[in-house]
């Protein structure tokens, strides 16, 4: 290792410190050296300063670190907390270096980081002293350290050899049995092992993909590349072997061949191993890249990974069931492809589902009677239940199912759409006959608002008499349980909304007698349209809307916001479930309804 030069004193940042620290501070980053911390340090880690907490007697900070790497020490560290004499000398996003000891926890000193814009290497932008002998001396702003250079340096004052001279928890004997596997060379996204077999589903999801054999060597990376198509979600994990050692992965997804990192994770999988599931906007090429975590830089080089072993990679495409916001929630909409209204869900991208809508076989209803050649016929239909009338052998036909996207004005595909048509068909006349439903949705860029119509029509020559169209949907705000619903319609209009018991069947929905109000239970959300008389060819047209918003102190406020944004988009009959999130302790508010 050569020396770094020109790296020579604490310069006018040494100067501003002295001004602006309290002088118990003055003494632990001023008056000792760097050197002189990483001897007296157990632990070193490079991370982001999460939260900053003053304590007034004696005065004091707590400070609160989001590890991104161990650079000396043992332990798979995700956050730290340390205490600081006086005011801390960093402030709350600051990527930093912070040299601690754990008994009692406290920091001995501390460096900022900065990425290099060109080569995006992290590196140490604070002065760093007294490691002359380790080959450093200096650095700040204008000649700073690169990060893998200080850690060389901090393994040598500790007599320890440096991370990159081997791979594994210990020696570097214990990768030694481990072979490369036979995808190799397929370092980089250029180099990369094509797969072919990664289908996509035929409803949900389905045709999965194994590709087994695989290891990670020292400064390894494996790159697997694919195809996908727009509006489908990839799911990507590493799984381990049984009876043999398993690294700890890091995944990344990149499209290709621009190079751009889409998402990436560390221990989202069984133990230390990974997972991702992320939608996919655009039809094209993708590749996942696996390496031993960590990776400060994430550049997907492999030259910073503690851990080596045997792994297989599963792959999985999932049905492209999805209106989203891209900046915001995922909307879900129609899992089974045939009819829009079985389900309708909010998640936010990269969290778990913040409403468990269910998708009960009962969802939805048509009820009427139809003027078939025989005479007058009930109609009774629901998702999963047959017909009244024996002549109705399926209680929808899917006549079509669309998903497709949008784009802004910039060429950015950030909108969903959504189109289905169904109809309730009398096989024996030879061509569908009865209710014929078509659905269409869109959302807007930044929107928390899915917006659709629905249009009910009879298909000619069929006049109906009496219809009802009920759509139930199981709403729980932060698992199953009791949430508290409100609802307001108008008793004379064709259209309502209102919350039911979660055991009723749609086709036994009845209106409250009071046309608002609120309850609380395990309750869904109902919504009904209904018509006297749809004559052959005409149509009964409502505008349908789903809502969600959150981080309100009050139940009363995210009712509001919730309402507002229902009529902006004019719904006027609503029904909204508010919920406590357990975690923030703020209210959430879900919301659907009908208007004219």
């Amino acid at each position: 290792m050569t020396a770094a030069p020109n790296r020579v004193s604490l310069g006018a940042l040494a100067l501003l410190l002295c001004l602006a620290l309290p002088a118990g501070l003055l003494s632990l980053f001023a008056q000792s050296t760097t050197g002189e911390q990483v001897d007296g340090a157990d632990l070193i880690v490079a991370g982001r300063v999460a939260s900053l907490q003053g304590i007034a007697d004696p005065e004091s900070t707590a400070v609160e670190l989001a590890v991104s790497d161990v650079l000396f020490g043992t332990g798979h560290l995700r956050s730290l907390n340390v205490s600081v004499t006086g005011r801390a000398p960093v402030q709350v996003g600051d990527t930093v270096v912070a040299l601690v000891t754990r008994r009692p926890a406290a920091l001995l000193g501390v460096l900022q980081m900065r990425k290099n814009p060109r080569s995006l290497e992290w590196e140490i932008v604070s002065p760093v002293t007294g490691m002359l002998a380790q080959g450093l001396s200096d650095g700040g702003a204008a000649n700073p350290i690169p990060l893998a250079l200080f850690q060389q340096a901090v393994g040598l004052r500790k007599g320890v050899a440096p991370r990159a001279q081997h791979r594994g928890n210990g020696p570097a004997a214990e990768g030694a049995g481990i072979e490369p596997d036979v995808y190799e060379p397929n370092d980089t996204l250029a180099t990369a092992t094509n797969l072919t077999g990664l289908a996509p589903p035929s409803l949900l999801t389905g045709n999965p993909t194994l590709v087994t054999g695989l290891t990670l060597t020292p400064n390894d990376v494996d790159f697997f590349a694919f195809q996908v198509g727009a509006l489908q979600v990839l799911h990507a994990e590493t799984l381990s072997v049984t009876g043999l050692p398993a690294p700890d992965t890091l995944m990344g997804l990149f499209d290709s061949p621009a190079g751009n990192l889409l998402a990436h994770d560390d221990d989202g999988g069984e133990g230390n191993l990974s997972q991702l599931t992320v939608p996919i906007e655009t039809t094209g090429t993708y590749a996942v890249a696996i390496e031993s975590a960590p990776d400060l830089n994430l550049d997907f080089k492999g030259d910073e990974g503690t851990t080596t072993g045997h792994y297989n990679l599963a792959l999985e495409l999932e049905f492209g069931s999805y209106v989203w916001n891209q900046l915001d929630l995922i909307m879900g909409v129609s899992p089974d492809g045939t009819l829009i209204e079985d389900f309708i869900g909010f998640k936010e991208i990269g969290a778990q589902d913040l409403l468990n809508v269910g998708v009960p076989a009962d969802a939805w209803a048509a009820d009427f009677q139809a003027h078939l050649p025989s005479g007058l016929t009930h109609v009774y239909g629901g998702g999963g239940d047959q017909l009244t009338d024996p002549g109705f052998v399926n209680p929808l036909l899917p006549l079509s199912f669309k998903l497709a996207s949008f784009e802004d004005g910039a060429g950015v595909n950030r909108r969903g759409q959504s189109d289905a048509a169904s109809v309730l068909a009398f096989l024996p006349t030879g061509a569908p006959r009865g209710l014929e439903a078509d659905f269409h949705y869109e959302m807007s860029v930044a929107s928390k608002t899915l917006v659709g119509k629905i249009d009910l029509h009879s298909t000619p020559p069929i006049n109906l008499k009496h219809l009802l169209f009920t759509r139930v949907t199981d709403v729980d705000l932060f698992g199953v349980g009791v949430d508290e619903f409100f609802w307001s319609f108008n008793p004379t209009s064709n259209m309502q909304a209102f919350a039911v018991d979660a055991a009723t069947n749609v086709g036994n929905v009845v209106a409250p007698a009071q046309p608002f109000g609120n309850a609380a239970g395990d309750l869904q959300a109902a919504v009904v349209i209904k018509a006297d008389t749809l004559a052959a060819g005409q149509s009964l047209l409502a505008t349908t809307a789903f809502s969600y918003t959150k981080g309100f102190a009050t139940d009363m406020l995210a009712l509001n916001e919730c309402v507002r944004l229902l009529r902006d988009v004019g719904i006027d009959t609503w029904v909204v479930a508010v919920d406590k999130d357990p975690v923030t302790g703020l209210y959430a508010a879900f919301g659907t309804g009908l208007g004219d």
